[in-house]
Parts: C-alpha cells; sequence; structure tokens
C-alpha cells in the first residue's frame, strides 16, 4: 500500500513546474508518514487560498491540486521576477487498503495535511498466542 500511495512523482523533477496543464504548475513536495491508523500525507503548497484547494479521489487515484492567484495585477512591468506563481498539481495511487469515506484534509500556513484511514483489514493487529 504504502509504494501505491507513493509510487508517482517521487522521480527526480519535484517542485519544478510542469506544462502537461494550462499556465504554469508545480508538483508540491511532500511528506508521507505510516502510523497503524492512517496515511498522513503533508503537500507544501504556499500561496493557495483555502477555497482553492481540491482533493479528489476517483479510481484509485489521489490527486491534490491548488489554484494560485497572481500576485501582481496582469501587464504589471517588473524589474527583478525570480518568482514563478502558478498552481500545483499531484496525483498519487491509492490501493484499496484506504477507507476512502473517511479521508479528511486540513490547510493551514501553507501546507495541506491528508489524512488518509487505513480499512480495517489493512490494519495491523497483534494476534495473542495461547500456551497448552
Amino acid at each position: 500500500m504504502m509504494m501505491e500511495l507513493i509510487r508517482r512523482g517521487l522521480g527526480t523533477d519535484l517542485g519544478r513546474p510542469e506544462s502537461a496543464y494550462e499556465g504554469l504548475t508545480f508538483e508540491p513536495r511532500v511528506d508521507i508518514l505510516e502510523n497503524e491508523a492512517e496515511y498522513i500525507l503533508t503537500a507544501d503548497m504556499p500561496g493557495v487560498d483555502p477555497k482553492d484547494i481540491d482533493v479528489r479521489l476517483d479510481q484509485g487515484t489521489l490527486m491534490i491540486h491548488g489554484k494560485v492567484a497572481a500576485r501582481q495585477p496582469e501587464g504589471t512591468a517588473y524589474l527583478i521576477r525570480e518568482y514563478g506563481v502558478g498552481d500545483y498539481r499531484r496525483t498519487f495511487d491509492v490501493g484499496e487498503g484506504i477507507d476512502p469515506e473517511r479521508i479528511s484534509a486540513e490547510y493551514s500556513d501553507g501546507v495541506l495535511v491528508l489524512h488518509l484511514p487505513k480499512v480495517e483489514a489493512a490494519r495491523p493487529r497483534k494476534i495473542s498466542v495461547t500456551a497448552k
């Protein structure tokens, strides 16, 4: 399961702009943690208004998208422009070990946190041993 979750997007091009979508789009950097109850995915998406974040799970593919508004009005004459403004988009394969009905998301200080609860069957369990 963990490998399915992290399989996509962990190549060497993380954080670089991507041109597959309209406008400038970046793949946000992520951390993925696992505990007994869930996977926790954190994605850096600074500059996104929380109402412009879209998280979807469709046929085993988890997609996160954050739209970033332009920092300056169109036509602004920059003397220096080093900061690239673009949306964030990234997808992950999610296996059947995740309970899709209980996925939750929160966003604070430019960081999106997704909680991906494991289904009961995927959780580790302790098997008691009886002595004879």
